[in-house]
């Protein structure tokens, strides 16, 4: 399984310049305060949602899947390699968003880090979310279908976001977020931490549900 993991990663290594290329221009723009220091962690959710399809698009390329099924694997551990590859890619952004962020602060451009963290626990949560609904629909309908549901999933993630936060009151929770203390956020990230394995875990078997029954 191990094996697997590092063909992901090999796989990715053309397209992660890229990405590292658009992360430090980001990174450096923020440094210098000419965008707020919470675009950053969009910018590393919206990249690390766009991994799997490299993935899936680089297997089917190289006709991979007929064979990775012909394997003595269990589908099973077939697809946990690939959870755990976008989970190593969320948490290199998570090390990514902390290395800027006290970089900023170091600069004097960091207003308050409740705010910060809670935007990059926002970002990162939601590229979780993001990864849980769309790696089932990767198996399900391969890369090319899942690319076009991609957006629909995407919109519907966000009208449902937009939804809630205008049917509850979160204004006094989003000013109480600025008076917040680094050390007053490590009860959300565990909230959060959990949360998203949770959340991964259901996809998971879900994935897996749907690989098994996959024929050569």
């Amino acid at each position: 399984m191990i094996g697997l993991v590092c063909k992901d990663l090999l796989c990715l290594r053309k397209s992660a310049t890229s990405y590292l290329f658009v992360v430090v221009i980001y990174g450096l723009l923020t440094v210098v305060g000419v965008w707020d220091s919470t675009i950053l962690a969009t910018v590393m959710a919206v990249l690390v949602s766009m991994l799997p399809y490299s993935c899936f698009s680089y297997d089917n390329m190289a006709k991979w899947e007929l064979y990775g099924l012909s394997l003595p694997l269990r589908r099973s551990r077939i697809v946990l390699a690939r959870y755990l590859t976008v989970l190593l890619a969320l948490a290199f952004s998570a090390v990514l968003c902390c290395l800027f962020g006290g970089v900023t602060a170091a600069l004097g451009q960091m207003e308050d880090w409740g705010l910060y963290l809670s935007s990059a626990i926002g970002a990162l949560g939601f590229s979780v979310l993001l990864n849980a609904i769309l790696l089932p629909l990767l198996y399900r309908f391969g890369a090319e279908r899942a690319r076009i549901l991609f957006f629909g999933v995407l919109g519907a993630i966000i009208a449902v976001g937009i939804a809630v936060l205008s049917f509850f009151d979160v204004t006094g929770w989003l000013d109480g977020i600025e008076h917040v203390q680094w050390n007053g956020m490590l009860p959300v990230v565990g909230f959060a931490a959990v949360a998203a394995a949770v959340v991964l875990l259901f996809s998971y078997l879900i994935s897996v549900g749907i690989y098994r029954k996959r024929e050569l």
